[in-house]
């Protein structure tokens, strides 16, 4: 009788050990070509119903929403990854690229009109647009060569 509970003991240790690693894989920045399959047309697909949606501080669904929050959810619903809510800990926690070597899915960021610290980060799509919830103008895609973000970009990162 004591063998069968230690086995069973033995068996249950195995199997907490097991979810423990495989969460702990799961859950570790990896390169984002290795974490998921990034997908141009997903990603197109995806942001077509956020197209206009209002910028609303601090918002998280489709009757408002912030920055930081939109790119929270592109990672949470196209690459089942959960990113820091602001846009200061999404720059500070990914790993920093340059500008020439962005694609799709990684993230841009910006400073605040007044020089302040990063308050504002984008979701890049290609050919140098990004995809972002505007405080004027609700989700939008931009340029990144444009004059106003062009002079406020402070880098990219990826995850």
């Amino acid at each position: 009788m004591k063998w069968i509970f230690l086995i069973i003991f033995v068996f249950f240790l195995h199997a907490c050990h097991s979810a423990a690693k495989y969460k702990a894989i799961k859950n570790s920045r990896q390169s984002s070509t290795q974490n998921y399959s990034r997908n141009n047309i997903e990603l197109k697909g995806f942001i077509k119903g956020w197209i206009g949606v209002p910028y609303k501080y601090g918002g998280m669904s489709k009757r408002g929403i912030d920055c930081s929050g939109f790119s929270f959810t592109v990672y949470q619903k196209l690459y089942n990854y959960n990113l820091p809510r602001t846009a200061l800990d999404q720059y500070k926690s990914g790993r920093k690229i340059r500008t020439g070597q962005l694609t799709e899915g990684d993230l841009v960021f910006f400073r605040g009109v007044r020089g302040a610290g990063i308050d504002h980060v984008g979701v890049y799509l290609e050919d140098g647009k990004f995809v972002h919830a505007s405080t004027s103008i609700g989700v939008t895609v931009s340029d990144l060569s444009e004059e106003y973000y062009n002079i406020r970009y402070v880098g990219a990162c990826r995850y």
